[in-house]
Parts: structure tokens; sequence; C-alpha cells
């Protein structure tokens, strides 16, 4: 750093009253940056005039802060900061721009790579604040337009306390079940409040006396949002202004999510009411965790700093604690804005602390969802690589400002704790390696009845049902007849010919006594006799089969629903299942499932667990069921049963659903051996549907992100 430096003339400067503190907004007249400067750090910024060498700055500044404690140390990194910053410029730059140094023009090919973030990347945007101003300004004013907006909020906060029981059984609320089965509604939804969102933001600088600078595209995990840069609405003399443009996002979503309980309660339509709901929880609830969360830089944040009057709040704070440490580890002296910030406002570093452990936490989330997905994918080794580099690159970031050792001008002579940085990074990698963290398996399930039993139509025929769903059968209760007439005709054949034998058989027992010749007769009618009867009796058996019986007493209950199919000897065709009023006379195939006979008392579910995750499963394992449309209700069970042996054969509306995928060749076969897992669950599950299909997450042992790397290693390679 030159010796000589000087303040850049050319900033904008602007003198704001934040609380009981004054701060100065330097804006830089040719790019996009603002920087936030203490009433005290601006006045030493003056003193820096191209003439002064740092030395007499610390001369200068010990004179002017008789009451501060400015060390020579903290003075050069405060300099140093700031000119890295392009606060200060050194004496050739302004020298040569006769001080006016405007070689810090903005550059936007200087702007930071996509790859500097990747969960959010930002795309060109344009100023619009052309159109913004073509905008109309309504006549009857702020105070209608603000009277009009808490009547609507008043409306839809009475309506949610009147119909508050029926409005949180609503399957809207869980927005994961949501994506799962209607993903389309879910981003359309998000990306429409997001844009309105950022539009409120920049229509309220904009009226408020601000410019828009930039407004695009953003890609926030992979969803494209609408984004709007309004830093400038820090020039914003008013601090209730500023707090306004920070906040007119979620004033704008709130807004949304009145509007929605309103047309909730109005409509009558499930499908329609489902969206409603969707956006109220969109609206409403994620907007006050995500936006509304002041760990996060979003508007919650900026509406915080503004509060408190420290405008680079997570600057400041990460710099607080960034100090605190290295002065541990390295006994480094403190800078010139660290006698302020952390001496005074220890808050500050614990603000820090907890921003970081909840940006880690999600980092943590997204890398568990990842390897999940990987998992669930069979490429399990490729997900935790990923997941290991998001996190370890999450770590380093954090980390590497902490454990660089300080340069030789500020580092003092510290021999016992120069192994603290190798040991604290060393018990920090063992910690999060070796600890053992909780572990779930999730795998595709079925619900049935407890010892439940199919019945099967073992011949084919025209169905006529004799009892319906839910009725209470005993064991040998008739359930339905089947009428095949080619059945009939052959077992109507075979007893005529039967008879037509024992009666040529009797009648040569009668003259076997007077010719002797006939008994070679007798004993081949005898022969064809026997062989009839046999024939009798299977043809018998086979019209038998078409008397369906139930094998247990219980309940009947549907089969799985199917499309219509036609016989092949026949252009009836049915669908639902057979016995659906419809369906009567209908022809049903050999092998198909009639109904299912189980206890109505109680439920299980089949899950089906892969075979890399079976072994993971043991009896007496806690198991919840994650269901699509169980209105918040939460339904749990335990592991009774594990399979030993692999099938192949799984219920059939897994398979319809792509829970579990299909065999190309046979569509009624998994593509993958699997293992049934049954599971005894509690009495909230008494009301399932039998069939319902879901996941069930299994609470298996807790393993370390070592050992799971191990495993993945061992489950991808074969050794």
């Amino acid at each position: 750093m030159s010796a000589h430096l000087q303040f850049r003339r050319d900033l904008i400067c602007c003198r704001l009253q934040a609380g009981n503190r004054i701060i100065w907004v330097l804006k830089e007249p040719f790019c996009r940056d603002h920087h936030y400067v203490g009433n005290d750090e601006f006045t030493i910024l003056g003193f820096a005039d191209g003439c002064r060498s740092v030395e007499d700055l610390h001369r200068h500044c010990v004179i002017h802060f008789p009451s501060r404690v400015i060390t020579s140390e903290g003075l050069v990194r405060f300099l140093a900061d700031a000119k890295r910053k392009r606060l200060l410029l050194g004496p050739t730059t302004a020298k040569a721009l006769n001080v006016t140094p405007t070689e810090e023009r903005y550059d936007p090919r200087k702007r930071r790579p996509w790859w500097h973030n990747p969960l959010a990347i930002r795309c060109p945007g344009v100023n619009p604040d052309r159109w913004l101003d073509c905008l109309p300004n309504f006549s009857f004013g702020t105070s209608c337009l603000a009277t009009a907006y808490f009547v609507v909020v008043a409306i839809a906060a009475t309506l949610a306390m009147v119909y508050s029981s029926e409005l949180v059984r609503e399957p809207g609320w869980n927005l994961v079940a949501v994506a799962d089965n209607h993903w389309t509604t879910l981003i359309v939804v998000v990306v429409g409040a997001k844009i309105i969102h950022e539009l409120a933001h920049a229509i309220a600088c904009r009226r408020l006396g601000g410019h828009c600078r930039e407004i695009g595209v953003m890609l926030l995990l992979g969803v494209p949002c609408l984004y709007c840069d309004v830093s400038s609405a820090w020039m914003l003399p008013s601090r209730f202004h500023r707090i306004f443009v920070s906040a007119a996002g979620m004033i704008a979503e709130f807004g949304l999510a009145a509007l929605a309980m309103i047309l909730w309660a109005m409509t009558s339509d499930d499908d329609v009411r489902a969206v409603w709901v969707v956006i109220i929880a969109v609206c409403s609830i994620s907007t006050v965790v995500v936006n509304g969360n002041p760990l996060l830089r979003y508007d919650g944040y900026f509406m915080l700093c503004d509060g408190i009057g420290v405008p680079n709040l997570a600057g400041k704070s990460t710099l607080a604690l960034k100090q605190l440490v290295r002065r541990v580890i390295w006994n480094e002296p403190l800078s010139f804005v660290d006698n302020e910030t952390v001496a005074g406002n220890l808050w500050l570093a614990a603000y820090a602390i907890a921003s970081g452990l909840y940006r880690f936490m999600v980092i943590i989330a997204i890398a568990a969802l990842i390897y999940q997905f990987a998992g669930g994918h069979g490429i399990s080794l490729l997900g935790v690589t990923v997941a290991m580099l998001l996190v370890v690159s999450s770590l380093y970031s954090g980390l590497r400002s902490i454990l660089v050792p300080p340069s030789a001008a500020f580092r003092r002579n510290t021999p016992n704790r120069r192994w603290l940085p190798p040991l604290v990074a060393a018990a920090v990698i063992a910690l999060g390696m070796l600890v053992p963290l909780p572990r779930t398996v999730v795998q595709p399930m079925t619900i049935a009845a407890i010892e439940s039993q199919s019945v099967f139509a073992l011949r084919g025929g025209r169905i006529h049902c004799l009892v319906k769903a839910g009725d209470e059968v005993m064991p040998g209760d008739t359930i339905a007849i089947l009428q095949n007439d080619e059945l009939q005709q052959q077992r109507l054949h075979s007893e005529l010919r039967y008879q037509l034998l024992e009666s040529q058989s009797a009648t040569l027992a009668t003259l076997r006594t007077s010719q002797v010749n006939q008994s070679a007769t007798m004993i081949a009618t005898q022969a064809a006799a026997t062989a009839a009867r046999q024939r009798l009796r299977l043809a018998e058996e086979e019209v038998s089969a078409l008397k369906l019986v139930t094998p247990r007493a219980g309940v009947v209950y549907r089969p799985t629903h199917r499309e219509a199919t036609p016989h092949d000897d026949d252009s009836a065709m049915w669908s639902g299942t057979p016995l659906d009023n419809v369906n009567d006379g209908a022809w049903i195939e050999p092998g198909t499932c009639v109904c299912i006979v189980g206890d109505d008392s109680n439920r299980e579910a089949i899950v089906y667990a892969a075979q890399q995750d079976v072994s993971l499963v043991e009896i007496g394992q806690t198991v919840q069921l994650l269901i699509p449309r169980q209105n918040g209700n939460v339904v749990t069970g335990q592991v009774v049963d594990v399979s030993a042996t692999p099938v192949q054969h799984c219920a059939i509306e897994l398979l319809q659903a792509g829970l579990i995928a299909s065999d190309p060749k046979q569509p009624a076969m998994s593509r993958q051996w699997l293992h049934q897992v049954r599971v005894v669950l509690s009495e909230s599950a008494d009301g399932l549907p039998i069939r319902t299909i879901g996941q069930a997450k299994i609470q298996v042992n807790s393993a370390s992100i070592a050992s799971r790397i191990v495993r993945a290693m061992l489950q991808s390679f074969h050794w």
C-alpha cells in the first residue's frame, strides 16, 4: 500500500440518521456499489488528502479522537480495506487524474461469475426506471390504498379465524406433497408471487424517490424468479421510507394471501380451493420464514439493519467475529473499526454465529436432499461426492479468512498457539465425519388390512356380485358368482356321458350270466365309466371355482382400480373394480383380484425396500408415513417383520403410480428385487383406505458421514 492516500472526491456521499447513530452512504458514480461507514470513519477518510502519510494520518487521528484508542496497526488495516473497496486511491492515480479518480469505473466484465453462487444464478438485467415512471399515479392518494389494503387483510383475518378448523385440514398446506403431485401449480404460484414481490420493491423505491438500478431473472435453486436491485433506497433520507421499501415485497405477498383467503371462502370446488390454499401458504408462511428471516440477506435482514442503525450488519458482524477469533488464535491486533464494533457491541459476533449456523444448516439440508435423491436413483457415490463438495466449499469459505496466518507486519511472537489452527480444523472435520447422525430410509408403501387375504377369480366368467365394499362377511360366505357357459356345457356333457356309460355298464352286468362273450365289453365299458366319472369330477371342480367364497371373517374392501380392457372373445369392457355395480355381468379374466377381506379395526403398511437399503431396516424401528392429502395428520408405525428373500411381485398400485419402476418386458413385475417390510400402524391410521399409496420414512440406526461414504463406495463398486 502506498504511503500517501487520497479520498475519492467523485463519490456520492449521503449523510443519514439511523437511530442514535450517523452513517454515511458512499455511492460509486460509475458502478453499482454502495459502501457504508460511520461518522468517525468518514472523518478519517476525509483526512486522506494525498499529502499525509500513514504516520501523519495516525498522529492526526490521535489528536482528533482523544477518547478513542487508535493503534497504528488498526489504522493500517482500515485504510487497506478502504483502498480495496476503491474508496481511497494512491497518489500516482490521483495525480494523473487531477484528483478525479475516474479510473475506478464500473466494468461489467468484472462482475462475479455465475458459479460464485450456483444456487442463485443472476442473469443480466435492465434498468426499469423509465417503465416505472409510466405507471399511473392514483389521484385518490396513498391513504385510500392503505385503507383498502388493511380492510382486505382484516376481512381475510376474520375469515381465517371463523374457518380455522376447516382451513387447517386443507391438503394445500403440505407444500412437499403439492410438489410431488402438482409441481406445475406450485411453480406457477411461487414464480408469480415472487414476480409481484420484486415489482413491489421496485415500485415502492421509485415512488419514494429512489432508483431501481436493475431488474432481471434469477435461477433460485433452478426455479426462475424475478430479482430487482433497489440498494439505492439507502440514499433516501427518511428512515421510514427505507424500511417501507424493504418491506414492500412482503406487504404485497400478504395482500395476495388475503385475497386468496377471501376467494377460498367463496369457492366450493375442492381443486380450486386447494390452489387458493397453496397461494396462502406460499405468500404468508413461506414469506415470513424466508423473506422475513433476519439471518438471511433478504427483506427481514435489511429491515433489521435500518431498524438498529447498522447498514452493513452482515459485514460488520462477520468482521467482528473474525477479529475476535483471530485475536484468540493468532493474537492479532484489532483494526480501527473493531475498537467500536467488537469491544462495544459483542452482540454483532453473536449475530454472525447465529447467521453462519443457520446458513450452514441450509447447506446441510440441501446436501441431504441431494444425497437422498442420488441414493433413490442408485447413484449414491455421486450424491455423496456432490454433497461433500457443497459442505466443504461452505466450510472453506468460512474458515479460510480465519486460518490464514497474519502477515509479518502484524504477526506477534506466539509460538504456543501455532498448533491451534490445524488442531481446530482437524477437530471440526473429525467431529463432522465421525459423530453419528440420524438417518432415515424412504421407500414406497401401500396400506393393507392386518392379515388381509385377496379373493381371486380362478376361472373366467361374467361376474354377479352378492356383496358390496364395506360389507362384513364370515368364512365360507359367497362373495360373487361367475357365469361361464362353456364350463357349464362341459360339465353337462361330462355328466351325460357318465350317466350313459353307467347305464351301459349296468345292462352288460345283467347279461353277463347269459352271454359269456359280453365280459370283455363290460370291462371296457366300466373303465370308460370310471374315466367319465373323473372327468365329471374335474368339471364340477371347474364349475365350483366359479363360486367365490370368503377365506376368513372380516370386511370386504375394493381391489386396485384399473382401466377398461376388452375380453378376447367378447366386446364387453369393465373398469374400476369388479365390485362396482356398473360391472355387473362383465367378463372377469382368470387371476383377477375381485376383492380383499381383512380386519377393519387395524391397518398395516406393506413397505417394499430395495436390496441396498433392507440391511438397515430392523424390527422395532419407527416408521412415519408420507401420504399425500392427509390434512396434516401424521401416521406412524413400527416395523414388525422383514422378509429374508426378495420378491419381484409387488402391489400393482405402486407400479401404476410410478413409485416402483416396472419391468419393460413384464409390466406387472418390478424391475428390481425388493424386500417386503410389514409395519403395524398406530390408531391414527384406522381411517386410511385400503390400497392407499405413499412413502414410508423408516428411522434406521444413526451413522456417521464417514461410514455412509464407505457404504456408498462399497455399493457402487464390486470389491
